[in-house]
């Protein structure tokens, strides 16, 4: 496979995962909101457990982060 390719699809495949930490950072909240309420089922130190409202952002801005960095070290890597 030629280099230019192998940077184009790393700089694809960082794209991506910047995209669904944008998804997880803008649209997470109902997903956290459903997780806590499962765990209120649970007896226990599980069932007291509860996501922080801004969780989905702060795990979003961590996936955007990782995404951005794929992207940028495979579009400069040498070979």
């Amino acid at each position: 496979m030629p280099t230019w390719v192998a940077k184009l699809v790393a700089i694809l495949i960082g794209v991506a995962i910047i995209l669904v930490g944008y998804w997880f950072f803008s649209r997470g909240a109902p997903l956290i909101q459903g997780l806590n309420r499962s765990y209120a089922r649970y007896p226990g130190v599980l069932g007291r457990f509860r996501y922080p409202s801004w969780y989905h952002q702060f795990f979003g801005g961590l996936v955007m982060a990782f995404g951005l960095l794929f992207a940028v070290v495979g579009g400069v890597a040498a070979h």
